[in-house]
């Protein structure tokens, strides 16, 4: 397990969670969704953070899946599917709290100090956008 002065520790998925997949009931807890993505891959995390990503799957493609947990309890799921041609990682988070979404996004960065520009694209359910440059032109929605 790391642990950092940031904040956060990983939680490392079993090797049943990992061979089930993500869509399997015991990984995929209902009201997960993904929050937004980094800029940074899976070997980026490793180096900058300490966060060890392991081999899985779901419906999509084969991904490198890792977990953490920050100091208030809340927990995030970071992936990245082999098959993407764009460079990131997404992130996942328990949006059962619907009034939490942009509580979330801020939490995760100020655990891992990455910093909020490195945030490539967010959910539109997330509001209020932090960065409207990089937000959806509403026209491609109609």
């Amino acid at each position: 397990m790391h642990n950092n002065l940031s904040g956060y520790h990983q939680i490392y998925l079993t090797r049943s969670q990992l061979l089930a997949g993500l869509n399997a009931k015991i990984n995929w807890q209902s009201g997960w969704e993904y929050i937004f993505e980094i800029d940074m891959t899976p070997e980026d995390l490793e180096t900058e953070l300490g966060i060890v990503f392991e081999e899985s799957f779901d419906a999509l493609d084969n991904l490198r899946v890792a977990r953490i947990e920050v100091s208030s309890g809340s927990q995030y799921t970071l992936v990245s599917y082999n098959g993407r041609p764009a460079n990131g990682t997404l992130v996942e988070a328990d949006l059962s709290d619907i009034v939490r979404e942009d509580d979330l996004i801020g939490e995760f960065t100020k655990a891992t100090r990455i910093e909020m520009s490195r945030i490539t694209w967010r959910a539109p359910t997330v509001v209020p956008w932090p960065r409207p440059e990089l937000a959806l032109d509403s026209t491609l929605n109609q």
